[in-house]
């Protein structure tokens, strides 16, 4: 099991980068704001590259006869990609992949739900005339970090965290422009490094995403 990075290593990571170590022009506090723009870019590369981070499994959830909305979905769930249903209290061998559709079909209502879709940010159904279960694959969303101890998922992402954030720092606490593009461009090596290595790990062959360039794309 990796080691917890906490967002108090990334800022300290930044602030020793910009020569800073006592934290005295670049603290927690004025970090924070911009730490959480850095965890959102790299939830946004993540989601573009189809990193499997993002991607979770729920258990069985519960949905009631007749239920046509899913009342208990993952808390963290962001976006569901599949649905499977069984008859409550059947083993994991007895799921059934369920149809996603634009809209509830106009149909009778059977024993089974059949159908899903996802509208108004709500997983709804059809509806099934006995109690189901259901089992959702989904992309989930990574909470921002909310102060110097919060934890962050991604270990392996802390030297891009640490050179982005030190980038974000630089140009918008610091004012030093000509330090930023320097640090941008080594955030985006490391960037290349993580998505390179992410995708390897997936696909198990040599491939390495092209590297993003942060002034000429955007955030």
């Amino acid at each position: 099991m990796p080691p917890t990075l906490l967002a108090s290593d990334v800022m300290d990571d930044a602030a020793g980068m910009l020569n800073d170590v006592g934290k005295i022009l670049y603290s927690y506090t004025s970090q924070l704001p911009y730490l959480k723009q850095v965890h959102e870019d790299l939830i946004m590369k993540l989601k573009v590259n189809g990193i499997p981070v993002l991607d979770e499994v729920s258990g069985a959830l519960s949905v009631a006869a007749l239920a046509k909305t899913l009342v208990t979905p993952p808390p963290d769930m962001l976006v569901p990609l599949s649905v499977e249903e069984r008859a409550a209290g059947e083993g994991d061998d007895d799921w059934v992949p369920m149809e996603r559709t634009d809209f509830e079909p106009t149909m009778e209502v059977a024993t089974t739900l059949r159908f899903w879709t996802f509208r108004e940010l709500e997983i709804k159904f059809l509806g099934a005339s006995e109690a189901r279960e259901v089992r959702i694959k989904y992309r989930k969303y990574l909470t921002a970090p909310s102060g110097s101890g919060s934890a962050i998922t991604m270990y392996d992402a802390r030297s891009f965290l640490g050179k982005r954030q030190a980038f974000y720092c630089a140009m918008f606490i610091g004012e030093n422009a000509e330090r930023a593009a320097v640090i941008a461009d080594m955030a985006e090596d490391s960037l290349g490094d993580l998505l390179g290595s992410a995708v390897n790990v997936q696909q198990d062959k040599p491939v390495r995403p092209r590297p993003f360039n942060w002034r000429t794309s955007g955030r």
